[in-house]
């Protein structure tokens, strides 16, 4: 239910046979694109310096979002097409969170 729910809102797609594979390697370009689409962020245009990183990715703009709000580090590589480690995965996740949370804080304290 999660997974069509994620499909829906156009996080997650479905393989050419319209299956989910949980076992299938997420690469790190995949993993981006879907936290990026899960926040609905807006993609900026791609300045950064990786060296496996082309502005004509189709992915380069929502990296560098991810960049931009420090969700990644601007390193000299990105591997983009390496499969992503479940530490990877998590840190990632850690700084959205950290993201969101941080904005709520300034919010909440605007609010009072």
């Amino acid at each position: 239910a999660y997974i069509k729910e994620m499909e829906t809102r156009g996080v997650m797609k479905a393989d050419a046979e319209g299956n989910f594979d949980p076992d299938r390697i997420v690469s790190r370009q995949e993993m981006i694109t879907y936290l990026f689409d899960a926040l609905k962020l807006e993609e900026t245009e791609y300045s950064a310096e990786f060296s496996d990183v082309s502005s004509s990715d189709t992915y380069a703009g929502k990296l560098q979002t991810m960049i931009d709000n420090g969700t990644i580090a601007n390193y000299h590589e990105f591997r983009p097409n390496d499969g992503i480690s479940r530490e990877e995965m998590c840190h990632f996740i850690k700084d959205v969170l950290r993201q969101i949370r941080n904005v709520f804080v300034h919010i909440v304290a605007w609010v009072i």
